[in-house]
């Protein structure tokens, strides 16, 4: 069967190596061997093997392990991530897109909302079909340019919370408890 395993090589980088063994723990123990130190290993999916056979699950498990290996080796945290990140971060776009498609798909307050608010706009007299989608895609349209201005904000911070984020958060923190306190004092 063949393997792809990503391993730190002699010479401190991360490598992705493709090798044919009878079972997962030869593979790991021939790389090894030639004084790798594995991180991760994957099976290699044949033609043979069903469509379905690759998970499209963000591996965190795996992720962990890898993060794990590589900050034992030396790594400092961030250049693990970003020593991990560009195959992660593709399979994780798609993985949170498609749980976030999913989440809002099925999440109720949506469809009570459609249901419940939107209707009383619809005229009766027009075709209830076509108001309807015309809403809805406003609704959607509105929903994420929103969900994108966030996004946008956020990533623009980011800088800013990684120098002073651990400061932010205790203002904020010291913020919600002086509103706690205040409250039951308020006659």
């Amino acid at each position: 069967m063949r393997y792809q395993l990503k391993a730190i090589g002699p010479g401190g980088g991360v490598e992705s190596i493709d090798s044919q063994a009878p079972d997962e723990t030869t593979a790991v123990r021939q790389l090894e061997g030639r004084g790798y130190t594995v991180l991760s290993v994957r099976a290699k999916h044949t033609l043979g093997a069903p469509w379905g056979a690759r998970s499209r699950r963000f591996p965190v498990a795996l992720f962990s392990q890898e993060l794990r290996v590589l900050i034992n080796a030396g790594l400092p945290l961030v250049e693990a991530i970003d020593t991990l990140g560009p195959a992660e971060r593709a399979s994780l776009i798609g993985v949170l897109f498609q749980q976030g498609a999913l989440s809002a798909l099925t999440n109720p307050k949506a469809l009570l909302f459609f249901t419940a608010f939107l209707p009383q706009f619809i005229d009766p007299a027009r075709s209830l079909f076509v108001q309807f989608v015309i809403m809805a895609g406003t609704f959607a349209a509105i929903e994420i340019a929103t969900e994108v201005f966030i996004a946008s904000m956020a990533h623009r911070i980011s800088p800013w919370l990684r120098r002073v984020g651990r400061r932010f958060n205790q203002v904020c923190g010291g913020v919600f408890m002086a509103i706690g306190v205040a409250l039951p004092l308020r006659s």
